[in-house]
């Protein structure tokens, strides 16, 4: 049996989607969407398009028990039932796990405004600078280091949130702790869309040591 994407193994006993025909051909109206989240994963970490797309999953990966579509499916199956609908949202693997394997332990669904708040830690791996520090030059030269964040307008649509400056700073440290402390703010209205407890105390987590950790750094420079 072919593999696909090289490692994935399908064991389902019943069709992935259903087509009808059309004038022009063939289209699809309905998809397994165990099957499509488990096609997904694979895709991100073992498809060579696109992780040059994506390169942040060059070192990401799926565990064996998830490599065989079977196991994969009976833990979505078990996360609708204690969790309810998991429509529109997203498989994450950075708020529980640790953004490297994706496995029943590391991973939880959430909705699409959590996984934009949380974008942070992918943008950080693109950048030299630490997340939310956009690096500007003036028209004399001078360099400056810029706090920037996705400010939704009465932190109500973090969707179509704009992306605002916050302060100009000397150092890249400085920024990075302002815009820390402005993501903390904007948290609580994020937190009420996270919909479990467990999902709610692991973003509390990695809030404060987000902050923490902007905060030292930050005193290094000053002391």
């Amino acid at each position: 049996m072919q593999k696909l994407f090289g490692v994935g193994t399908y064991d389902g006993d019943t069709s992935t989607q259903r087509e009808i025909k059309t004038e022009t051909g063939r289209k699809v109206i309905w998809r397994c969407h165990y099957y499509s989240k488990w096609v997904d994963m694979l895709r991100r970490c073992y498809s060579e398009r696109a992780k040059k797309k994506n390169p942040t999953y060059e070192k990401v990966f799926v565990c064996d028990e998830w490599l065989i579509f079977s196991n994969f499916k009976a833990w979505m199956i078990n996360q609708e039932a204690v969790f309810g609908s998991i429509t529109g949202k997203e498989l994450d693997k950075d708020i529980i796990g640790d953004g490297v394997l994706y496995s029943e332990n590391n991973c939880c669904f959430i909705s699409r405004k959590v996984n934009l708040f949380f974008s942070y830690q992918r943008l950080k791996k693109e950048s030299k600078l630490p997340a939310g520090v956009i690096k500007h030059t003036n028209s004399v030269g001078r360099i400056y280091y810029v706090a920037k964040i996705q400010h939704p307008v009465g932190y109500k649509n973090l969707i179509k949130a704009k992306r605002i400056s916050l302060k100009y700073c000397r150092t890249p440290e400085e920024a990075h702790f302002i815009w820390a402390k402005e993501k903390l703010k904007i948290a609580e209205f994020v937190i009420a869309d996270c919909g479990n407890d467990k999902i709610i105390n692991a973003v509390r987590d990695k809030l404060a040591i987000l902050i923490s950790d902007a905060e030292n750094e930050f005193n290094k420079i000053k002391g």
